[in-house]
Order: C-alpha cells, then structure tokens, then sequence
C-alpha cells in the first residue's frame, strides 16, 4: 500500500464528534447475514440526520451462504426490497467483493470498493464521508488500497471487535476479515471503533416490544416484525441485540453515547486485544443509552407509517 499520511491537525478535525447535519454517510453491510442489518438499514435511513449517498454488499460466510460471492447476491436483494419499502429506490446499490481480502497488497476489486473510492473523492475538503462497516470490511479495505489518498476524504466507522477490556476480539466482522482490519489500520484513514460484546451489546430488544411498536406500522413494520419472529424459536425471556445499529445512533446524536480518544491495541494473531499501539488513534465509542436509541428508532418508524 502507498502510504500517504494525514496531519495531525486534520486527523484530529476527523477524529472530532460530527456536527454536519445531515451527514454524507455510505453504508458497507452483510444484509442477509442478520436480522439487525435491515433493523440498521432503517434505522439509518428514517434518520434526516443522516444522508445515505450509497450502500454497499459486504461478503460474508456462515450457514446463510457457504461462501462469500453468494451472501453478495442476496444481501443486494435484501438491501433493494428494504429501499423499496422506504420508498428510497434512488438510493445506489453496490455489489461488494466475492472473497475476503487475504493480502494487504492486493485488494479485492468490486462495484463497491470503486463506489467508495468514488464517493470519497467526491466529498469537499472540509465535509469527510463517513463510510459505516457494519460488515467485514473488505469493500473498504479494498478502496484504501486503491487508492490510498482517500484517506483524506472519509471516516470510517466500524463495528467490529469487542470492548478493549474484554478477554478476547474473537467477533464475527473481524474474525472472517483479520486481514482487512489489520489494512484499515495500517493505511491511516480515521477511524471510529464501535465494539460489539461492551457497547453494541447494549441494543437488546423483544418481541413484545417490536409488536407494540413497530406491527402496527405499515407494510415496512409488518417486514421488521416478520424478520424479528423468525430470528428465534422460542421468545419466551428472549431478547435480541440488533448490534449494526450502533454506529448510527452514534451519527444520529452522539449524546446518545460514551465516547473518548484512545490509542487502539493491537490485534494478536489469536485475536485478542494486546499493548496500545501509540502511534495509531481512534475515537472508541465503549457504551450506548439503549432507552435514547430504540426510542429513536420507533419513533422514526411511527413517523414514517404515519401510525
């Protein structure tokens, strides 16, 4: 990767809590992976808060898909079908890559790295694009290393990992994707950490409550009602952590959330989180008012229905 390194005056600027409103944001995401991707995907785009310039198909692989090209394909359909119910089809979709990035030096081309790139390069000096992973992060490892002086144009947001005191990092996005993460780091690009188990982990909720307060809301509250049903057989004292959510409730109001500075660790190869690396700083978002988010989530999709 050609490194081109940012000021630590910009790095700072781009590091600082967003204030722009609404905030140019490109979404990288496993839609078909889980049930609270589409909950995401809403959540963001109900959000005026929030300008979604693109969307993107991460890869992923589980029993959902057996290898990353196919999840692909049905997260675009997914994404398209989300659009139309919130009648946002104008919204561009992007296929993202068909295989993890395995190498630092090569990236993965697809749709979605170039309409990242693109995207990016767009954006005017002062206003950075926030370009959210709420997935593996190959799409925009894969921009960086293309072009590396995008770094100066965006933000990324990614969830991923586990709170930095916790025993291990061992967490879907990154562990089918270590080499990805290990890029986005090196490549300097600003960046916020949204960990799951210790932050995300806080966005728990049921299924009494997604009938009380999304059911009732049109065909888009009958979708989200019908995905929540079907994430579990038995409800009975179940709560669900819709985890992707996290990072927009951060764009839509960061007092929503605790946040501060903090030199990241490093990534052992057994992926825990080791000795601070000094040199490299991110913003870590390490809790989130969960009462504040989904009182903003069903109030936006309340509003949305017209109920």
């Amino acid at each position: 990767m050609e490194r081109y390194a940012l000021s630590n005056e910009i790095m700072m600027a781009r590091l600082a809590i967003p204030s722009q409103n609404p905030l140019p944001v490109f979404i990288d995401t496993d839609t078909s992976n889980e049930i609270d991707d589409p909950f995401a995907i809403v959540y963001a785009l109900l959000s005026p808060e929030i300008d979604a310039c693109g969307i993107a198909s991460a890869p992923f692989r589980h029993e959902k898909s057996r290898n990353p090209a196919g999840g692909i394909e049905k997260s675009c359909r997914r994404i398209k079908e989300i659009l139309s119910l919130l009648g946002k089809t104008g919204v561009p979709v992007h296929k993202g890559a068909s295989s993890f990035l395995f190498s630092s030096e090569a990236p993965v081309l697809s749709e979605a790295s170039e309409a990242i790139a693109s995207a990016a390069r767009r954006q005017p000096p002062d206003e950075p694009l926030y370009v959210v992973s709420i997935g593996a992060l190959t799409n925009i490892a894969s921009a960086l290393l293309t072009d590396s002086r995008i770094i100066d144009k965006i933000v990324v947001i990614w969830l991923g990992g586990h709170a930095f005191h916790w025993p291990d990092t061992k967490e879907f996005n990154l562990l089918q994707d270590q080499s990805a993460f290990e890029t986005v780091m090196a490549s300097g690009v600003p960046l916020m950490i949204v960990p799951c188990f210790g932050a995300a982990s806080h966005l728990q909720t049921t299924l009494p409550e997604i009938r009380e307060h999304v059911l009732p809301c049109g065909k888009l509250g009958q979708f989200l009602y019908d995905i929540y049903v079907k994430c579990s057989s038995d409800h009975f004292g179940y709560a669900r952590v819709l985890w992707d959510m996290a990072p927009f409730a951060f764009l839509a109001n960061p007092e929503w959330t605790l946040h501060r500075l903090a030199h990241c660790p490093r990534l052992t190869r057994d992926l825990r989180w080791s000795t601070h690396d000094k040199t490299r700083l991110v913003r870590y978002i390490y809790h989130i008012d969960r009462n504040a988010v989904f009182t903003d989530l069903f109030r936006k999709i309340r509003r949305f229905s017209g109920s």
